[in-house]
């Protein structure tokens, strides 16, 4: 449970191992995800970090469903994609690591546009399921969308294994102290 900046990013050891030896999972926000330009840019910043994460969580990829493009040729990863089909914007996905064995979670898969977004993976590693997700809310200062996104999330929660290591990541546009008294 750590947020850290790019910049911290790029110095951090991740040399500490744990269970599963290293186990490293990131969340970057591509606005968008079929830009080439923004694409190379992901490709310069995973080559930056001086290793390769077992999972890129991606939010705001912008695609439509179907669409094929040469973000689906990340090296050495699966893209798993969750778009909007109605309105423009928005969208998650997942890049995991081709040696991993997974499976797309699709009780945890959601797709309510502008108000709750989210993509699910189990990845079976060295006889543990870790699940990974991104999860995506679009800005919105309406009350009852906040509130929606809440229950959402709420339920999600709820319905991650507790036997399992499990990873929520992504940009969820909402601010808890707007809600504190």
């Amino acid at each position: 449970n750590m947020y850290i900046s790019s910049n911290e990013l790029i110095s951090y050891k991740f040399g500490e191992q744990d269970e599963f030896g290293s186990f490293t999972a990131i969340s970057v926000d591509m606005r968008p995800l079929a830009s080439i330009k923004n694409f190379s840019k992901l490709e310069a910043f995973l080559a930056s970090l001086g290793f390769e994460p077992e999972v890129v969580a991606v939010t705001e990829t912008w695609l439509k469903p179907g669409q094929i493009g040469h973000y689906n040729n990340l090296k050495g990863y699966t893209f798993l994609s969750n778009p909007r089909i109605k309105y423009r914007g928005g969208g998650v996905g997942l890049y995991v690591r081709d040696n991993l064995k997974h499976s797309l979670r699709l009780d945890l898969t959601v797709m309510k546009e502008k108000i709750f977004e989210s993509i699910f993976v189990d990845i079976q590693l060295e006889g543990k399921i870790i699940t990974c997700g991104s999860v995506y809310k679009s800005p919105t200062s309406n009350k009852s969308d906040n509130q929606h996104f809440v229950e959402t999330l709420q339920t999600l929660l709820g319905n991650l294994s507790k036997s399992h290591y499990n990873y929520v990541m992504g940009d969820m546009n909402y601010n808890l102290l707007n809600e504190c008294d």
